[in-house]
């Protein structure tokens, strides 16, 4: 699936940045590793030790830090991306859950029930109504949609109208 240029909801915009971020921790350890950089005996991310200014390592150590205060605005104001893909083949968005309970997708508006995983790669598993599973008579709170995902159909990555559901 093509991804789409600019983000265009808080989600997206968050998953981006901490990927950003990951690429930028991987050639700030390269940087070390080089010699490029020196973040003393203990290096830590972000990184905190002044670098000698006007070099290489001192703008990206700069922005890093940047970028790491926002992320973690984003945080404290969005909640964390921890989440699951939604359980409707036909939407497939990433959606991030607080806790464990029922949401309507962020997407497709479909119920969704996330619950924790205690695994080493899933934060929560999502589930579709059935089963002993049956949707709560009040509203649902709506789960942040992080974006498309490897599994969204391709025409709906973009212009999903939940009246289609």
């Amino acid at each position: 699936m093509k991804r789409k240029r600019f983000p265009e909801t808080q989600g997206e915009m968050q998953v981006r940045l901490e990927s950003a971020l990951e690429a930028f921790s991987y050639a700030w350890g390269a940087m070390l590793r080089d010699g490029i950089a020196n973040d003393g005996e203990h290096p830590t991310w972000p990184p905190n030790k002044e670098q000698e200014q006007g070099t290489v390592a001192y703008y990206l150590s700069m922005g890093v830090r940047r970028a790491w205060e926002v992320e973690q605005g984003m945080r404290q104001q969005w909640g964390a991306t921890e989440g699951q893909l939604c359980p409707w083949e036909d939407c497939a968005h990433i959606l991030a859950f607080p806790e464990e309970g029922w949401y309507s997708c962020g997407h497709c508006g479909r119920a969704v029930y996330a619950e924790v995983c205690e695994g080493d790669f899933e934060d929560y598993h999502a589930y579709q109504p059935g089963g002993d599973r049956s949707v709560p008579e009040f509203p649902l709170p709506v789960a942040r949609n992080l974006g498309p995902s490897w599994a969204t159909p391709e025409e709906m990555a973009i212009g999903w109208d939940s009246k289609n559901c």
